[in-house]
C-alpha cells in the first residue's frame, strides 16, 4: 500500500511539474503564459513587456528582474507592479525595461505547485514582448500604448497600420465578479468582430492571426483576411484564442473601421469550450470557422441554429475541412432536422468539402475533440463554413425551368435534406435524409439542383479567394 501511495505521489509530482525554460533571442514579438514556467528570456534588443491578468490569480507573488550586458542587475519587482490596471474582467498594464536590457528574468515563488501542466490557471497570465523602437516609432501615435488591447466585455474598435500590428490579449479564467458562479468559473476566451462607424477601406485587408508563441512555435498562425467584400459576412465568427494580432497591407493608419467584442464560451467540466453561430434568413452569405486553439488543450464544439426563418427560403451550409492528423483529431459533423434536438452525425475522417441544405434543415454541430498525448493535444484542426439561404421548392406554385427541374407530378413531395461530400482524393459519397409530405405539385429533389450547384461553385470561389 505504501509503493502504491509513493507511486501516486510521483505520478501526481509528474503531471504538475513543467521544467523551467529560458528563450534565447527569439524574434520579436511573441508571447507566453506565465504557466509556461519560462524563467529567462534573452534579448538583442530594448523590449517592452505587455500582459493581462485574471483577477484572481497571485499575480503580486510573481517577480520580475532584468540585467544589462554588462551583467548589471536592476531591482526585482512583482508582476502587479506593471499589471495595474484594472478592467471588469482583467487586470493589465506594460513595462518598458531599461536601455540595453539583455536578460529578463522571472521567479514564480512556488506559484505554480500542484497545477496541472495543461490546468486553466497556467494560462490566467498571457504576457508579450514587443520591441520598445516599434512601441516608441510606428505606434507611438497609437490609441492605446503599442496598440496592445486587453479584454473587457465591451467591445474594442481596432486601429492598425502596416508597421504597428493591433494585438489583443484575453487570459483564460474568469473574473472576480463571477467567483462564486460555477458555472461561470471558467471563461473560454472568445473574440469576433462587428461593424463600427467607418466602411471597410476598397483594397484593404486586414489579416488576423495568432499571435506567435514563444514557447510552442505555431506552424499556421493566419486565420482570415477580412476586407470590404467578406467583412460582414464575418458577424459571427468566434476564435477561441488567448492572443489575437491584426496586421494590414496599409500604409494609413486604417481607423474605427471595425469592434472586437471579448466574449466567452461555455466551458464544460473537462473544459470543452461550446461556441454558437446563429444564422439568419438573409441572401448574404455568412462565413465561419471552427479552429482548434494552438496554444490551448481544450477541446470545441460550435452549434449554429437558423435562427429567423422566411417563408420560401432555406439554408444551404458548405463545409470546407482543411488536412489534419486523424490519428490525433476526432471530427464530427452533425446536423438538425425540424425541431430535432440531438443531431445525426457524420465522421469526416480526410480533408474535403460537402455541404448540407434542406426545406426542413434547421441548424449544424462541428466538434472537434483531441487526443490528450503530448503528440495530440495541440494538433490543429480547422473546417471552415459559409451559410446561405436559397429559395425552397414551393410544391403549391409552377417553378419556371430555367430555374429548377421539372419533375413529373406526384401526391408526394419529399422535402429532402442533402448531403454531398467530397474527398481530397476526389471521391464522392451521398446521402439524403428525408421526411414524407402529402400534398400536390411538381417533386424536385434538391441535390439535383442547378441553383446548389451554382452556389457551389460560387462557395468555392469565395473559400479559394479567401484561403489563397
Amino acid at each position: 500500500m505504501k509503493r502504491c501511495y509513493s507511486v501516486a505521489f510521483v505520478l501526481l509530482v509528474c503531471t504538475s511539474y513543467v521544467s523551467a525554460l529560458a528563450i534565447n533571442n527569439l524574434k520579436l514579438p511573441f508571447s507566453i503564459f506565465a504557466g509556461d514556467n519560462v524563467n529567462e528570456v534573452d534579448f538583442s534588443e530594448d523590449v517592452c513587456l505587455f500582459g493581462a491578468s485574471v483577477h484572481l490569480f497571485p499575480i503580486s507573488n510573481i517577480t520580475i528582474q532584468s540585467t544589462d550586458k554588462d551583467g548589471k542587475r536592476g531591482p526585482k519587482f512583482p508582476l502587479s507592479a506593471v499589471l495595474k490596471n484594472r478592467s471588469f474582467l482583467v487586470y493589465s498594464g506594460h513595462v518598458c525595461f531599461p536601455s540595453e536590457t539583455t536578460v529578463v528574468q522571472f521567479f514564480y515563488n512556488g506559484v505554480f505547485d500542484g497545477v496541472g501542466v495543461d490546468a486553466i490557471p497556467r494560462r490566467a497570465v498571457v504576457l508579450y514582448f514587443m520591441a520598445k523602437s516599434v512601441v516608441d516609432g510606428p505606434c507611438k501615435n497609437a490609441s492605446v500604448p503599442g496598440n496592445v488591447f486587453y479584454s473587457t466585455m465591451e467591445t474594442y474598435y481596432i486601429d492598425v497600420q502596416r508597421n504597428c500590428p493591433a494585438v489583443l490579449l484575453y487570459p483564460s479564467g474568469s473574473p472576480e465578479s463571477e467567483a462564486e458562479t460555477p458555472e461561470m468559473s471558467d471563461f473560454c476566451p472568445t473574440m469576433s468582430f462587428h461593424t463600427h462607424k467607418r466602411p471597410f477601406p476598397v483594397s484593404v485587408n486586414v489579416y488576423v492571426s495568432t499571435v506567435q508563441s514563444g514557447v510552442r512555435p505555431i506552424e499556421h498562425p493566419s486565420l482570415l483576411t477580412l476586407n470590404s467584400d467578406n467583412f460582414k459576412s464575418h458577424k459571427h465568427t468566434n476564435l477561441l484564442r488567448n492572443a489575437l494580432m491584426f496586421t494590414t497591407d496599409s500604409d494609413d493608419w486604417i481607423q474605427k473601421i471595425f469592434d472586437v467584442f471579448c466574449g466567452s464560451g461555455i466551458a464544460q467540466r473537462d473544459y470543452s469550450c461550446l461556441l454558437d453561430f446563429p444564422f439568419e434568413a438573409w441572401s448574404e452569405v455568412q462565413r465561419g470557422i471552427v479552429v482548434t486553439d494552438p496554444l490551448g488543450a481544450e477541446q470545441i464544439a460550435l452549434t449554429a441554429n437558423y435562427v429567423e426563418r422566411t417563408a420560401g427560403m432555406q439554408p444551404f451550409v458548405d463545409f470546407e475541412i482543411l488536412p489534419y492528423d486523424s490519428e490525433c483529431v476526432k471530427l464530427s459533423i452533425g446536423y438538425y432536422f425540424g425541431n430535432e434536438t440531438t443531431a445525426s452525425q457524420l465522421a469526416p475522417s480526410s480533408p474535403g468539402s460537402f455541404y448540407f441544405t434542406g426545406s426542413n434543415f434547421t441548424g449544424f454541430h462541428v466538434a472537434i475533440n483531441r487526443g490528450q498525448t503530448e503528440k495530440c493535444k495541440y494538433a490543429d484542426a480547422r473546417v471552415n463554413f459559409a451559410v446561405l439561404t436559397i429559395p425552397t421548392v414551393d410544391v403549391s406554385t409552377t417553378l419556371a425551368p430555367s430555374t429548377y427541374p421539372t419533375q413529373p407530378e406526384s401526391t408526394t413531395t419529399e422535402a429532402s435534406t442533402s448531403i454531398r461530400i467530397t474527398s481530397n482524393k476526389g471521391s464522392t459519397s451521398t446521402g439524403s435524409s428525408s421526411t414524407s409530405m402529402t400534398g400536390q405539385g411538381k417533386s424536385t429533389a434538391v441535390n439535383a439542383h442547378p441553383v446548389l450547384v451554382l452556389v457551389f461553385a460560387v462557395l468555392f470561389c469565395i473559400f479559394y479567394h479567401d484561403n489563397n
